[in-house]
C-alpha cells in the first residue's frame, strides 16, 4: 500500500508541476496589483511571463530577448524591456495584465482539477488513500475550499 500511495503521488507532484509554477507565479501577480510602482510593474510583467512560458529562462533583472524568452509574445517582451529601463505600466496595462493572469490561472486550476479527478481515481482502484496520494497543490483559502469540496466527494461518493 505505501508503495503504491508514494508512487502515485509522485506521479501526481510530477503531473502538478506547471500548475504549481503557475500558481506561484499568479500569487505574486496577485500581491503586486495593489502596489503600483515601478518594481511592482517589473515583478508583475516577469510573473506573467512566468505563466505563459513557465520553463522560459528569463531572470528577474534581464532584458526579455528573444534568446531567453522564445515562448513569450514579443508584445510582452517589449513592455517587459521598456519597464526595465524604468518606464511604469499604464492602469489600462495594468489591469490587463492582472485580467490575463487571472484567465490562465483559471486555466491551468481547471487543469490541475483534472489530473487531480484521475489521481483520486488511480488511488480509489488501488484501494490506497486518495488523501496521501492527491495532496493540496493549491493552498490558502481557495485550496481549503478545494479540499473540503474533495473530502465530501470521497466520504459521500457525490460527483
Amino acid at each position: 500500500t505505501f508503495t503504491n500511495e508514494k508512487n502515485l503521488r509522485g506521479e501526481f507532484i510530477k503531473a502538478s508541476e506547471q500548475f504549481v509554477n503557475i500558481r506561484d507565479s499568479y500569487n505574486k501577480i496577485k500581491i503586486m496589483q495593489d502596489n503600483p510602482s515601478a518594481a511592482g510593474d517589473l515583478s508583475i510583467i516577469f510573473s506573467y511571463m512566468k505563466i505563459l512560458d513557465p520553463p522560459s529562462t528569463v531572470r528577474e533583472g534581464e532584458q526579455a530577448t528573444a534568446a531567453n524568452a522564445a515562448g513569450i509574445p514579443e508584445r510582452v517582451r517589449n513592455i517587459y524591456n521598456k519597464v526595465m529601463t524604468g518606464e511604469k505600466l499604464t492602469p489600462d496595462q495594468r489591469k490587463d495584465f492582472i485580467g490575463q493572469a487571472n484567465n490562465l490561472y483559471k486555466t491551468a486550476l481547471k487543469s490541475h482539477e483534472n489530473d487531480k479527478k484521475v489521481y483520486t481515481k488511480l488511488a480509489n482502484d488501488y484501494k490506497v488513500n486518495s488523501g496521501r496520494v492527491v495532496i493540496d497543490m493549491i493552498g490558502g483559502e481557495e485550496g481549503k475550499a478545494v479540499d473540503e469540496k474533495q473530502r465530501l466527494i470521497n466520504k459521500y461518493g457525490l460527483e
